[in-house]
């Protein structure tokens, strides 16, 4: 039986994104002059105001206010007509900082062993080039691009920085994509059209003339570069019959930080796998890579992505099981949903019980060997707290590193758990073509 599935995603004005940035830009900080800070932050965004709060291990101090309003700038809000301005906001920190302990104990057990107990997961499927569910992808697309027109201000000059983006798919009853079903956009926007009094009347009037004037940009400017963005297998879902939703609760001008509270780590399925798949019981932003929430679940996917890209199975979702100073997982878990493509030594289909312990043999879980494996020790975090923490290309960059008043430049990479550099080895090991 046929059925829809919907996943959202949002832009970086949205005010819990923003938080996640604000985390984020924070941890690489410290990171960018402590390769061994201990960083957990939560942020807290309402109107005007900033709220910081956590706990820092690190011999690192800088300007952190100035880090919080350049990233609020660049993420839109440097007008005080939106209620929120990073010139201005009130920054209020209650972080607990503190210098490391010095000794070589504490020093093995901060680099080498997990700080907190918790279960993450990672999730592949062949419906796109991301390995991404497909609504998740096209979502993703969505709100970048309507955040790229913004930032150009050419033809829609009215957008302001909030914006989510919903997408519905429907799936054939053997869980395949079979069309968008319908696409909703929320776009906050300047009041562009005036009323010209203060009648019901005429404010319903102008009202409706901008809600027309969104819907009709968003069908002739944004769709389309979405498509063009898509690879051509998937192109033809823009092109069949959905239904177009915007701005379903009419005008959209109060937004972000000021009328919305946000909070890092509350958007767990956008950043992740869009509810396809459990997104894990802890948040990845705000939080140094010595936290397993955030290097294995980066392991989690990149397992799960590798696996599926080299024809084990076409979704696969892992389960990692951490506890506080256990360098491995205690629990494993692989779910094929019953896809998987492979025989075992019997040439019999491959359970997934015998998946799981492949898995456990053919990559380190421990959290020490991931963070040094995909280069976590690094500032590489920011760029992955806005449109998903998954589905993006791997890159390196030049970056600028500042180690105990030494400035220094490295290549660095980033996004480094989207790598499908186990292909090889995999296909080997299952004896896969």
């Amino acid at each position: 039986m046929s059925y829809n599935f919907t996943a959202e995603s949002v832009s970086e004005g949205q005010s819990g994104k923003l938080a996640d940035q604000i985390a984020d830009a924070l941890v690489d900080a410290y990171l960018k002059r402590d390769p061994r800070a201990h960083v957990n932050i939560t942020t807290l965004l309402s109107a005007g105001m900033v709220v910081l709060s956590g706990h820092v291990i690190s011999t690192a101090r800088f300007d952190y206010r100035h880090i919080v309003r350049e990233t609020i700038k660049n993420a839109g809000y440097n007008n005080s007509e939106y209620g929120f301005d990073g010139n201005t906001c009130a920054i209020i920190s209650t972080l607990y900082e503190e210098l490391p302990d010095n000794t070589q104990e504490d020093s093995h057990r901060q680099v080498s062993l997990p700080v907190d107990q918790t279960t993450v997961t990672g999730y592949a499927t062949k419906e796109t080039e991301t390995y991404l569910p497909l609504p998740l992808d096209i979502a993703h697309r969505i709100v970048q691009i309507l955040n790229e027109v913004r930032k150009k201000n050419r033809r829609m000059k009215y957008l302001r920085p909030d914006a989510k983006a919903q997408v519905t798919v429907e799936y054939t009853d053997r869980h395949r994509p079979r069309k968008i079903s319908a696409i909703s956009v929320s776009q906050q926007h300047d009041e562009f059209i005036n009323p010209g009094n203060e009648k019901q009347a005429s404010r319903d009037t102008a009202a409706t003339k901008m809600q027309t004037k969104i819907a009709q940009d968003i069908w002739r400017t944004v769709l389309p570069k979405v498509r063009r963005s898509l690879p051509r297998r998937l192109k033809k879902f823009l092109r069949s019959q959905y239904q177009l939703i915007v701005n379903p609760h009419g005008n959209f001008v109060e937004g972000g930080p000021f009328s919305d509270t946000g909070v890092s780590g509350s958007l767990n399925d956008s950043d992740t796998f869009g509810g396809k798949a459990s997104p894990g019981d802890s948040a990845i932003s705000g939080k140094d890579s010595s936290f397993a929430a955030r290097s294995g679940a980066y392991e989690a996917r990149h397992i799960a992505k590798n696996l599926v890209a080299a024809g084990v199975a076409d979704e696969i979702f892992i389960q990692l099981s951490y506890n506080a100073g256990m360098n491995a997982p205690f629990n494993v878990l692989a779910d094929t949903n019953n896809s998987i493509k492979i025989k075992n030594m019997q040439g019999k289909k491959m359970k997934d019980e015998e998946l799981t312990e492949h898995i456990k043999h053919i990559f380190d879980l421990r959290i020490e060997s991931i963070r040094k494996r995909l280069g976590l020790n690094y500032p590489v975090f920011y760029p992955a707290s806005i449109y998903g923490h998954y589905g993006k290309i791997p890159y390196q960059k030049e970056t600028e590193l500042n180690y105990e008043g030494e400035t220094f430049s490295k290549e660095i990479s980033f996004f480094s758990w989207e790598k499908l550099d186990y292909l090889e080895y995999i296909r080997k090991q299952f004896g896969i073509d």
